[in-house]
């Protein structure tokens, strides 16, 4: 290069020649400082050695110091004079330096944590010009095209919609880049505005490609502008540099989608889906943003928490794969409350709260429907993200005995007049739900081949914490518009118990071999790991011959609890002297370092127990899982525990163990420890709803198909015990036999969308029928006495066929009319046999002004019957040799008792009318003027359900529940 070409790139960068134009000069231009800054900035530098042709890319991951070094070493002037005496200029001037590595920026540079700290951020590098712009004649970038900004269309001011990766904006760059953030700047004329638009994040894949993320409330884009110049802003890995690279933009408004958005609300995962134009069904797929290797997930976990909840008003809470990611980066030690199961929650009542603390250690009281409307508001919005459209029509399944409550919780939630939410007549429980998918395929048959116009499905649902039983019938009848579809469904059981069940048996295991390997001092000649010979029999009759045999006491209502993992819980409570994980457990865990302690182990032990179980059971099954080997490169991977294992109350607080252990857990062990549970599951779901009978010792049942749904049940264990019951080819799905758990869970939320698109499309006409719900339970409250219990409602008295429908006459209680309590148990007919699940006491107001009066008798049983189970008005019983209807009976009855002006008080139990819980009825009657007065309290809706969750997450395991 010459003197000239040296002039001119200087000239080109703005930097002003030297007087005497020459190598040292020129390299004391970049080298010399004003204070602690260099006089010649980064972004000029760079502009000056472009000029001259050098390779951009080779000096993209050089801070200033590497910079001047390079210019040292390369510049060469072929004209400049005193050529000899250069080298030794260029010495000494790298003695000024050495040691002095600077990044070229003037002030301290940090990742800013809010869009105000990126403008300030912004605003610095521009005042100091420390912003390189590249030209895309570089070489070193590509960007993305076709770039869309999504925004909202909105009245009262347009709001951006999170960039995501599914947005596919991306950049790839030679260099080293900080992911942790990046600045859009809009641009006239290739300058810079003053103000950023956007602040975000990229996602990297590892392979070069950067893709921009960013959250709705960090996208200020003006939405009415026209302009679609952008810069992209970012930095180095070490924060040294910053670039700007052109990225073109356009901004659009979200369209209106009017299809229905079919929500699964699930216990462990929830799903969402709608159908496209062309009517192929479209799947959200979520961002599983807890590590960057991860792909989209259709599974979000129905997970919450509580990450600041300084007042009611500003509270922020994480919700799935978002929430996963917080309990990892505090290393399985959050100090916000996490809630798994929040599912549970909807048959609470509207009122019931639960406390929550946040991360800055506020504590607040938190409605549990309002969890739940956040978490369903959260989803929605993930899925607008996702599919880049807005949706005004939600429908939202759940079990037939929960359609009710989850309807009144989703319509308040998305309340706004642009909203709607399926009804409980118009929305799917779950059952129908998992079935139309196949009811399509079959309806296909049916044209085929006509004689194929009838059949029976029993439905077996097990997911991550419940398990349900429906059984459907359908029939298709040809008609000028199409087929003909007649569904009738009832729901058969429901019971708290699916694939948490099987992950606790795992973490059981896995807790003991831990708690053995630490109490042996790590020493390898004293360890004895326990074997699972010791904790359960592994022979196959033992466990099929100990539920058989539970079943049939259950059946003949003898109080013999199932005893079959005594010792694997005899063995997991002695491992919490070790190894504690309960830290709601005050026996052993007290103080908030050790209950922190006791949490972190829960939580990563919980986390391995769950990777196992799905490790083990996906399609490609492994053998062995060892901890020495799987594991010992999880940089969490440590515990707490307390080698002495002594039971000394307080324990001081526990060790941290890093040491890794030489224990594994293999398939056989697993298949040992998980077939009696998963029998077990099978057996207490497929006993009749009042715990009579098996199901299928029912002769009308001996050709019903099984269907089997919910990811759990994609463990080949559940076919395989299901074999017990009935022929193996009678449990096949149709086309589908061979399905991924994902798949088995996308089967509820894929059967909506079918349903909702075909009704759309007026493609034949459906008809579903719902029966009643089988009631599972039965209610006793305690008499006058206080020594014995009057049964009020009895399940297994409630059956309805398709010919009658019958149930016990209905008990009344007398009590004067004084300040009291109605005492009453409940009992859940298939599980437990004499032990109460729930109780609860009801305030007898005396106070006759608090009751609803009616002077007719008639009015007063039609105003009960609204509240009762469906067609309660069908009832019958058995009395003096001839059927009687339940409800006349009760009218008989109310009329004949005796009354006086002071009043008596009469109290009786119904099931309500979603069959998911009862209602206590109080009412006064009393003598007025010579005529009779009944004066009617507010009705008592009690749920059975609520109260017998078992949560595994309470932190009460080890704990013996009542």
């Amino acid at each position: 290069m010459t003197i000239n070409d040296v002039i001119n790139a200087l000239q080109k960068a703005g930097i002003n020649p030297p007087s005497e134009v020459n190598s040292k000069e020129v390299i004391k231009l970049f080298h010399e400082q004003n204070g602690e800054s260099y006089t010649v900035s980064t972004a000029k530098m760079m502009k000056f050695l472009s000029a001259l042709g050098f390779s951009y890319g080779n000096l993209l991951d050089c801070d200033r110091t590497g910079l001047n070094k390079a210019l040292e070493n390369t510049l060469k002037i072929d004209d400049e004079p005193e050529k000899s005496k250069l080298r030794k200029a260029l010495d000494g001037i790298s003695d000024i330096f050495v040691g002095k590595s600077k990044s070229g920026i003037p002030f301290q540079v940090t990742i800013p944590d809010s869009f105000e700290a990126a403008q300030i951020l912004y605003s610095k590098l521009c005042e100091n010009d420390c912003i390189e712009i590249i030209s895309q004649d570089e070489g070193v970038f590509n960007p993305s095209p076709d770039n869309i900004v999504y925004h909202t269309d909105a009245t009262d001011g347009s709001k951006g919609v999170d960039i995501t990766q599914a947005d596919d904006i991306w950049l790839q760059f030679t260099g080293k880049v900080n992911p942790g953030f990046y600045m859009m700047v809009s641009a006239e004329n290739n300058v810079l505005s003053k103000d950023i638009a956007i602040l975000g994040n990229f996602l990297t894949d590892h392979h070069g490609t950067y893709y921009l993320e960013a959250t709705s409330e960090n996208i200020r884009l003006d939405f009415q502008s026209t302009n679609y110049a952008y810069y992209l802003v970012f930095a180095n890995e070490t924060l040294t540099r910053f670039y700007a690279v052109r990225m073109d933009l356009l901004s659009k408004a979200l369209p209106t989608d009017c299809h229905w958005l079919c929500i699964d609300f699930g216990t462990s995962n929830t799903t969402v889906g709608t159908w496209k134009e062309d009517q192929t069904h479209e799947i959200v797929a979520f961002d599983d943003v807890t590590s960057a290797d991860k792909k989209p997930n259709c599974l979000m976990p129905t997970i919450a928490y509580v990450l600041n909840a300084g007042s009611s008003g500003t509270v922020k809470l994480l919700f799935g794969f978002e929430a996963k990611k917080r309990l990892i980066e505090t290393d399985y030690q959050p100090k916000g409350s996490i809630f798994y199961n929040i599912k549970q929650w909807i048959s609470a009542d509207s009122n019931y709260t639960v406390s929550c603390n946040d991360e800055f250690n506020h504590n607040i009281e938190l409605k549990v429907h309002d969890i739940i409307s956040m978490f369903l508001k959260y989803v929605v919005e993930q899925a607008e993200i996702k599919l880049k459209r807005h949706f005004v029509k939600f429908h939202f399944s759940a079990p037939i005995k929960l359609k009710d409550r989850l309807y009144a919780i989703t319509s308040k939630t998305f309340n706004e007049a642009e909203y709607t939410v399926a009804n409980v007549q118009d929305s799917l429980d779950e059952g129908i739900a998992i079935m139309y998918e196949r009811i399509s395929e079959l309806r296909e048959e049916f044209r085929k081949n006509p004689q194929k116009n009838r059949g029976d499905v029993m439905i077996i649902d097990c997911g991550g914490g419940t398990t349900d039983v429906a059984r459907c019938r359908y029939a298709f009848t040809s008609s000028d518009v199409g087929v003909k579809t007649q569904i009738r469904v009832c729901s058969v059981n429901g019971q708290y118990f699916g694939g948490n069940e099987l992950t606790y048996r795992i973490f059981q295991l896995l807790k003991i071999k831990l708690s053995d390997y630490y109490k042996s001092g790590v020493l390898s000649d004293k360890i004895q790991i326990t074997s699972i010979d010791d904790l359960i029999s592994t022979a196959t009759d033992d466990y099929l011959n100990a539920v058989d045999q539970y079943i049939t006491q259950i059946i003949e209502r003898k109080d013999t609890p199932f005893t079959y993992y005594e010792q694997l819980d005899k063995a997991s409570q002695e491992a919490e002297w070790v190894l504690p994980t309960d830290y709601a457990n005050k026996a052993i865990v007290n103080g908030a370092a050790m209950i922190a302690q006791a949490k972190r182990n829960f939580n990563y032990l919980w986390n391995w127990a769950e990777r196992i179980k799905i490790e083990f059971f996906s399609g490609e099954s492994r053998a062995t899982f060892s901890f020495s080997t799987d594991i010992q490169t999880d940089k969490a991977l440590y515990f707490y525990a307390d080698p002495s294992a002594e039971h000394v109350v307080p324990k001081m607080n526990l060790q941290k163990q890093d040491s890794v252990p030489d224990v594994a857990i293999n398939i056989k062990e697993l298949t040992a420890l998980l077939s009696p549970q998963i029998y077990y599951i099978l057996s207490i779901m497929l006993l009749k709803a009042d715990g009579s009978e098996l199901i299928f010792d029912d002769k009308s049942m001996q050709n019903t198909r099984m269907l089997l749904a919910g990811q759990s049940c994609k463990i080949s264990l559940f076919r395989d015990l299901m074999k017990e019951y009935i022929p193996g080819r009678r449990t096949r799905s149709g086309k589908n036999v061979k399905r991924t758990a994902a798949e088995m869970k996308l089967s509820c939320v894929k059967g909506c969308i079918q349903y909702l698109m075909e009704k759309e499309m007026l493609n034949g006409e459906t008809q579903i029928l719902t029966d009643a719900p089988s009631v599972i339970y039965r209610v006793a409250v305690n008499t006058e006495s206080f020594d014995s219990e009057k049964i009020l409602l009895d399940g297994r008295s409630i059956k309805q066929t398709d010919k009658v429908k019958t149930m016990n006459r209905v008990e009344i209680i007398q009590r004067q009319l004084a300040v009291g309590e109605i005492q009453y148990s409940v009992y859940n007919n298939v599980v437990s046999t004499n032990d109460a699940v729930s109780a609860g006491a009801i305030r007898i107001e005396p106070d006759i002004t608090k009751y609803t009066p009616f002077d007719n008798l008639t009015d007063l049983i039609t105003e009960i019957t609204k509240r009762s189970v469906p067609g309660i008005e069908s009832y019958q019983f058995e009395h003096e040799g001839k059927s009687e209807s339940v409800l006349s009976r009760l009218e008989t009855d109310l009329h004949g008792i005796e009354s006086d002006q002071n009043g008596k008080l009469l109290y009786f139990i119904l099931p309500n009318n979603d069959g998911c819980g009862f209602i206590l009825w109080q009412i006064v009657k009393r003598t007025e003027d010579g005529k009779r007065m009944y004066y009617l309290f507010e009705p008592s809706m009690i749920d059975y359900l609520k109260d017998t969750v078992v949560s595994r997450f309470d932190g009460k395991n080890c704990i013996m529940r009542a």
